[in-house]
C-alpha cells in the first residue's frame, strides 16, 4: 500500500503551473516518493483557481485528478463548525482550506503533508512535513 501524504493547493498547483518556481520540486518528489497524494475539496478548488491563467492546465489537473492522482476528501460543514470552535489558538481570519487539511489528517490518519516552502536562499520548493498538530478531542455531531 502507498503512503497517503496530504497536499496542499499550491503543491498541486506546481504541479501543473510548468513557471512556478516548484514546479521541478514538485515533480522530483512524486518521482523520487511514490505515495498516494489526498486533498480536501478546497485545496482542489484552490488549485484549480491558481491555474485560472491556462484552461489547458486547470484541463490537465482535472483529469489526472480523476484518473487516481488525488484522493479528494469531503469535509461537511458541521465537521468545519466543530473543529473551527475546538482551536486552541487564535487565526486571524477563517483559514478554511488550513482548517480542511487538519480536519482530513485527524480523520484519516496521515502525519505527513507536501507544501511549497521558501529554502534559505528564498528558492519555492517542494517540502515533506511532519503534522504535528495536537489531535482535537471527540467527534462532531
Amino acid at each position: 500500500m502507498l503512503e497517503r501524504i496530504l497536499a496542499d493547493a499550491s503543491t498541486l498547483s506546481a504541479l501543473f503551473d510548468a513557471d512556478d518556481a516548484a514546479h521541478e520540486s514538485a515533480i522530483e518528489f512524486l518521482r523520487s516518493r511514490p505515495c498516494r497524494l489526498v486533498a480536501p475539496y478546497s485545496s482542489v478548488a484552490a488549485a484549480i483557481d491558481r491555474l485560472s491563467f491556462s484552461p489547458e492546465a486547470q484541463t490537465d489537473f482535472l483529469e489526472w485528478s480523476l484518473e487516481g492522482g488525488v484522493l479528494i476528501e469531503q469535509v461537511s460543514a458541521e465537521e468545519l463548525l466543530f473543529h473551527a470552535k475546538k482551536r486552541s489558538r487564535p487565526q486571524k481570519g477563517f483559514a478554511l482550506t488550513s482548517l480542511e487539511l487538519e480536519i482530513v489528517a485527524k480523520r484519516t490518519g496521515i502525519k505527513t503533508i507536501i507544501t511549497v516552502a521558501l529554502t534559505s536562499g528564498g528558492i519555492r520548493t517542494i517540502a515533506a512535513q511532519r503534522i504535528s498538530n495536537a489531535p482535537v478531542k471527540g467527534k462532531p455531531k
